[in-house]
């Protein structure tokens, strides 16, 4: 994955870090999400995103 800055709003289950996924050491598992709870990744350079 490309250099980028990452937040959550999420609390991470034991080890499961953002970072670690994003990575692609682990997978992230975040903890009873709500209404207005959020991923964010931001690059540090522009990125085309498919879907």
């Amino acid at each position: 994955n490309p250099p980028a800055e990452l937040k959550s709003s999420l609390e991470k289950y034991q080890s499961h870090s953002l970072e670690r996924a994003y990575n692609g050491e682990d997978f992230f598992w975040g903890l009873t999400p709500k209404r207005g709870d959020y991923v964010l990744f931001t690059f540090n350079t522009a990125q085309t995103v498919k879907g």
